[in-house]
């Protein structure tokens, strides 16, 4: 009985108390358990409060360490390339980097639990700030590494430093859910849709289908210009699902007749729609001009 083990689990009328209680939440154990603990004399599992314990105490465990098979799937993921557990920029400090603006910020490409710091120029007048614009800034000369969550962060570097830089390591691995199948997993390449297509016989500003972008991470325009006159493309971003109200970003991209070009929207110009305008100076007399997009997730 319990109450043979006073410094354990109390005495069995509390326990049954515990178990009349309507706040005990009642967990089924694996398989298998109660016979093997029972099996053993050691323990004798006769009400349900403690069997919740147990269940409790398992499922923790369970969630704060490695299994064996969980661990053999996260190694061949790891050498496969299928999860990347780290991620590295370079950031020249040839200039002064205000921690504000978009040239002062990287993205992630997921969760991160851990950034460090190392420079071959002078680390005394450079703080990051982790997700936000207006977070405090954390000097790495006093904090290295920065043991925090994050998906992105800003660089503030108050003296320029001309051939220096930054070499910056996130990594996820501090997750207690490593091994589990928690880590960041490599970005999965969508199959192309077309999201435009057309055989214009007029000069004019044309287009594209918008992409919805909001459950990726990146996504990728290739123009085919088949006209017999050179276009520009240049890429736009909305909130909503709209072309008419977007805006440029970017910089306009020059296409020559029969010929076609890539765009690739940096991080800093993510939003929930993307697509691209295109422009047609001059009167096509045959040809088709095509967009296709590809997402990252």
């Amino acid at each position: 009985m319990f109450n043979q083990y006073p410094g354990s689990f109390g005495s069995l009328e509390e326990s049954r108390k515990e178990a009349s209680s309507p706040q005990v939440k009642i967990v089924v154990p694996p398989p298998g358990l109660v016979d093997s603990l029972s099996s053993d004399r050691a323990f004798n599992i006769e009400n349900l409060a403690m069997l919740t314990k147990l269940s409790m105490l398992l499922d923790t465990l369970n969630r704060n360490f490695l299994t064996l098979p969980s661990a053999i799937n996260d190694k061949a993921a790891l050498e496969s390339g299928q999860i990347f557990p780290y991620q590295i920029f370079n950031v020249p400090l040839d200039s002064v980097l205000d921690g504000v603006s978009t040239a002062s910020r990287r993205q992630t490409s997921g969760l991160m639990n851990v950034l460090a710091v190392g420079t071959d120029g002078l680390i005394d007048t450079v703080s990051i700030k982790l997700n936000s614009q207006q977070a405090d800034p954390i000097q790495p000369k006093y904090v290295n590494p920065i043991p925090l969550p994050f998906y992105s962060f800003y660089v503030t570097s108050t003296l320029a430093q001309p051939g220096k830089s930054l070499v910056i390591l996130c990594s996820n691995t501090t997750n207690p859910n490593f091994g589990t199948g928690a880590m960041a997993k490599a970005l999965i390449s969508g199959a192309p849709s077309t999201i435009y297509s057309a055989a214009l016989l007029a000069a004019g500003t044309y287009y594209t289908a918008m992409v919805d972008c909001k459950g990726v991470s990146r996504v990728a325009f290739r123009i085919n210009n088949g006209l017999d006159v050179a276009v520009t493309a240049q890429a736009i971003t909305n909130f909503t699902n709209s072309s008419a109200d977007a805006d440029l970003i970017a910089t306009p991209v020059p296409i020559a007749s029969l010929d076609r070009a890539t765009i690739i929207p940096a991080w800093d110009n993510w939003n929930p729609y993307m697509g691209i305008v295109l422009a047609v100076a001059a009167i096509p007399a045959a040809g088709t001009l095509s967009v296709q997009a590809v997402v990252q997730e």
